[in-house]
């Protein structure tokens, strides 16, 4: 869905149990990729979840990415979602705390996740509340954005299609009837409810990135 190239760097978790270093040496293509970015002008994108943060972090500090990422004047952004739950916000604040110590010249932004409940409307004194404030203090100086709230069955079709939204946005309605096996009334509404959700995130993440206008 991201790219015309994509690698899954995860191990084979057989062979984790006797080469514990195995995860953290099968980021070297990251590297490899981080390295040749400014010559061939792509962008690189590495995908992680919260489990994995520890031995990324470990990755980047090892091979002091920060300080090629300076010296190639390659710009380094990470993005960490976040939702209106104690445990996802504790582990949004490690992640953007190991993430941010390792990368010191990478720029925070804390996504908030709208299908995840608002944390406007957390109870102070929760757990939910003490968390998101442990997120908000190793974040200080982080820039936010709001990924807004989709119902998973408007997009989860397109996605085991193997779609990318944008191209569910140009596909007609009779060729997307037949290519989800659904009927094009409700072929219809899923993309608009598909449209709406790409063009409001496009908006979002112009704050942070130049990407061409009009969310097309």
């Amino acid at each position: 869905m991201l790219a015309e190239k994509v690698i899954d760097l995860r191990p084979d978790p057989d062979r984790l149990i006797d080469d514990p270093t195995l995860m953290t040496r099968s980021l070297t293509p990251f590297y490899e990729a981080c390295r040749r970015a400014i010559p061939s002008k792509i962008s690189v994108l590495l995908d992680t979840g919260a489990n994995e943060t520890e031995a990324v972090a470990n990755f980047l500090r090892d091979v002091d990415l920060d300080e090629d990422l300076i010296a190639w004047k390659l710009p380094c952004v990470v993005l960490c979602p976040f939702y209106a739950e104690a445990e996802c916000l504790r582990q949004s604040a490690y992640s953007v705390s190991r993430l941010a110590g390792a990368v010191p010249s990478a720029r925070i932004v804390l996504v908030k996740n709208r299908f995840g409940g608002s944390v406007e409307r957390i109870t102070p004194g929760s757990i939910t509340h003490r968390a998101y404030r442990e997120l908000l203090s190793v974040a200080t100086d982080a820039d936010r954005i709001v990924m807004p709230a989709i119902a998973k069955e408007y997009w989860a079709p397109y996605e085991g299609a193997a779609l990318r939204f944008i191209k569910a946005i140009a596909m007609d309605p009779e060729t997307a009837s037949r290519t989800l096996k659904k009927e094009v009334g409700e072929v219809k509404v899923m993309r608009a409810q598909v449209t709406k959700y790409f063009r409001a995130m496009h908006a979002q993440l112009s704050q942070i990135f130049s990407l061409p206008k009009g969310g097309q």
